[in-house]
């Protein structure tokens, strides 16, 4: 639906085949931005949400360090509701993260 929240996981396809990913989130992963290979992660993100910048987007990596670098990325490209899951997948030291915390995992079929 257009005002659900959009979860992406953005961590790198060998970290979705190692512990799966939030069942109804979407695969973007930044590290291809990070190294350069390819410089459309936004873009992905854009396409993703149909160019609507204004549906909600919550961003998960393995422990909140990525998705708050990539939040700014969204932001700077005009994203107005964008949040992270800064406890990530594995934790943070103060939080246990999504996976600890017992919250639905799907494989991931195509990494």
């Amino acid at each position: 639906t257009k005002g659900e929240l959009i979860i992406v996981d953005i961590r790198r396809s060998s970290e979705w085949r190692k512990t799966g990913m939030p069942v109804t989130s979407h695969g973007i992963s930044l590290q291809n931005f990070l190294k350069k290979v390819r410089n459309d992660f936004t873009e992905d993100v854009v396409e993703l949400v149909e160019r609507d910048t204004s549906r909600p987007i919550a961003l998960i990596c393995a422990t909140g360090g990525r998705s708050a670098y990539a939040l700014e990325l969204l932001q700077e490209a005009g994203f107005s509701r964008v949040f992270t899951i800064s406890e990530g997948m594995l934790g943070n030291g103060t939080f246990p993260g999504w996976i600890a915390r017992d919250l639905p995992v799907r494989k991931c079929d195509n990494c």
